[in-house]
């Protein structure tokens, strides 16, 4: 610390240089969505440097079994290699299959339990292909490499949305260190790739380019599809979303969690983009079109903005409140008639790739269908009952993601008596209902499945933080709660996937 003195005519003023100038620096350093993602990747790099440097292998990651490896001779870089090392049972994991594409996309199928199903994750094997130029020998590598560039990329968006909410970005770790997530990177699976695509689209889609962030978020939503099916939740709400409108009031700004940061004022973000669907495909304030109002009240237009630019914004989306003007909320239908085009761009361009994908598929293989014992179940929880009596892979099963998520919906419900229409209380309503109280036998009975098909509860919960956040200190404590049973298991996985 230095210091020195300014004379003049009103006497002597002190001028002191401290060594805590560089704090407003780290504080900003530290609240960046870049230093969470940065941790997340930290993390996981130096778990794969131990998993590698023990004297595992790459190829060890897709968990490869003897069955299928040798269940045909049609490829040539798809063989049996003494030198590996093979899953113990015989039969291996799914990971294997998305490796087996990336080798040799033509003759794979030969090497597959159901080659349809297995082919529609395409997205990963392939990227992972592109990135080793074809040579084989780097295939393991550059899987490793998407999945662990994934886990922070999808890091990044949910930590700059919460940002931009007010809420701190570090509550995307749970994101990124969900224990699903690590399970899939562990063995070479596609949830990573898929939800980092999801939640790209859902910055975009509230935050993206003016003129187009419907645009953008469907192509983010539609390469997270052609990584994983599962992902095609959310564009399908978010289409509901921008069809219906939103058809409540405008409410009182969030209170932040725990770590939060205050208002998007405050953070520095400055008040929350307006946008909305008119005729001609323009937009009106259909950001959430459950009915989210603003987080902050609207600020005047400056010179050039206003209604004109709100009413030809093209196709983009925000943060808006009422379809409405003087606090007049638009009548259904006329919601419907001025945002089925947005709505219908969303959802084609979401959801087109895949089907078309698929139809080509069909037209291949003979097949697109989803295997019957991987479809979702009508009686809730069959897929567990049927499992009765339970071992210890169902009770850690409901008490890791089951009770979390039962939680969450809890307070989704809870939110939607205080009459909190949203679209992230949709999506995460919907991604409990499909994969936790619909899901099959198959999935139920292993917990690394379920850890695994669980990924998108995870992310829709986080999604609705601001929501939860309204309901007071109850809302916020049984969040902290799901969120702490979520995380918990992490340190196990990570030390008994060797």
């Amino acid at each position: 610390m230095t210091a020195g003195k300014i004379e003049g005519s009103v006497g002597v003023v002190t001028v002191t240089e401290s060594s805590a100038a560089p704090r407003p620096l780290l504080a900003r350093w530290l609240r960046s969505p870049r230093t969470v993602a940065a941790a997340v990747l930290l993390v996981y790099a130096f778990w794969i440097a131990a998993f590698l440097l023990t004297g595992h292998q790459a190829r060890d990651f897709a968990d490869v079994g003897t069955r299928f490896v040798r269940q045909s001779h049609a490829s040539a870089v798809i063989a049996y290699d003494p030198r590996a090392h093979y899953d113990p049972t015989g039969i291996g994991y799914d990971g294997q299959f998305c490796y087996y594409i990336a080798l040799d996309p033509a003759n794979a199928r030969y090497y597959m339990d159901w080659p349809a199903y297995r082919y529609g994750r395409i997205l990963y094997p392939v990227t992972a292909r592109v990135l080793a130029l074809g040579q084989a020998a780097l295939v393991p590598y550059t899987l490793i490499l998407v999945n662990w560039l994934a886990l922070g990329g999808g890091t990044l968006a949910l930590a700059a949305w919460l940002r931009r909410k007010g809420l701190s970005p570090w509550l995307a770790l749970l994101f990124g260190l969900y224990p699903g997530l690590f399970i899939a990177l562990r063995l070479d699976l596609t949830e990573p790739l898929g939800y980092a695509f999801v939640a790209l689209g859902v910055y975009l889609f509230d935050y993206g380019p003016a003129r187009r962030r419907v645009l953008w978020a469907a192509l983010s939503f539609a390469l997270g599809v052609l990584a994983r099916e599962t992902t095609a939740v959310f564009p399908a709400v978010y289409a509901l979303a921008l069809l219906v409108g939103p058809m409540v009031r405008r409410t009182s700004p969030p209170a932040p969690l725990p770590g939060g940061e205050g208002s998007p004022v405050a953070a520095g973000e400055g008040t929350l983009p307006r946008a909305g669907v008119g005729r001609g495909g323009a937009l009106k304030d259909t950001a959430n079109a459950l009915g989210r109002g603003r987080t902050s009240p609207p600020t005047p237009p400056r010179r050039g903005e206003g209604s004109q630019r709100d009413a030809h914004d093209g196709d983009g989306c925000g943060e808006g409140g009422l379809m409405a003007t003087g606090g007049r909320v638009w009548p259904w239908l006329a919601s419907l008639r001025a945002n089925w085009r947005p709505a219908a761009m969303l959802l084609g361009v979401a959801l087109a790739p895949y089907v078309v994908y698929k139809l080509f598929l069909a037209a291949w293989l003979g097949s697109s269908g989803v295997p019957t014992d991987a479809l979702p179940l009508l009686i809730p929880f069959q897929g567990l009952l049927v499992l009765w009596p339970w071992h210890g892979e169902q009770l850690a099963e409901i008490e890791t993601t089951i009770l979390p998520a039962l939680l969450c919906a809890g307070l989704a419900v809870w939110a939607l008596v205080r009459r909190q229409w949203r679209v992230e209380i949709a999506a995460l309503l919907l991604n409990i209902q499909l994969f936790i109280v619909m899901l099959n036998p198959y999935a139920s009975d292993y917990l690394v499945s379920e850890e695994r098909v669980t990924t998108g509860v995870v992310l829709a919960a986080l999604l609705c933080l601001p929501i939860f956040a309204r309901l007071g200190r109850p809302g916020r404590l049984i969040f902290c709660a799901s969120a702490a049973i979520w995380i918990a298991p992490l340190a196990y996985w990570m030390l008994t996937t060797w």
